[in-house]
């Protein structure tokens, strides 16, 4: 929404795959010309440093679904100016949960001892 100075940008998230558990989650918004935003309402924390808006969550699972955050900054214009959201994010589960249930020798068919590290990172996320 804007008025003839300002525009008021409102950015919301859903957890939809409610098996997942994604922590320190880091939403980096473009502010177009260098412009502070007054945050008006936001869950998690949030901060502007060089021309981006930085908005933290350090968990989104199935108790913690959905959140928003709203602010206003005094410019006007197109709204693909927010655009691109770098965004990263990390998970002890993946997307398919898919895990390992035995590890048997190659020679003798026999269960072996195995462990298993699950994890779930972001390289590059980014909404476009």
């Amino acid at each position: 929404m804007a008025s003839e100075s300002s525009t008021v940008v409102n950015m919301e998230y859903e957890l939809l795959k409610q098996n997942l558990d994604l922590q320190d989650v880091n939403i980096v918004i473009p502010i177009p010309g260098g412009h502070a935003p007054v945050v008006n309402q936001g869950d998690g924390n949030y901060r502007y440093e060089r021309g981006h808006l930085h908005w933290s969550l350090p968990l989104i699972d199935s108790s913690n679904t959905n959140g928003s955050l709203e602010f206003t900054i005094p410019w006007t214009g197109d709204s693909s100016n927010f655009f691109p959201l770098n965004i990263t994010f990390s998970s002890t589960k993946t997307f398919s949960d898919i895990k390992i249930q035995s590890a048997l020798s190659s020679d003798t068919g026999a269960p072996v001892p195995f462990s298993q590290d699950i994890s779930l990172s972001t390289e590059r996320y980014v909404v476009e």
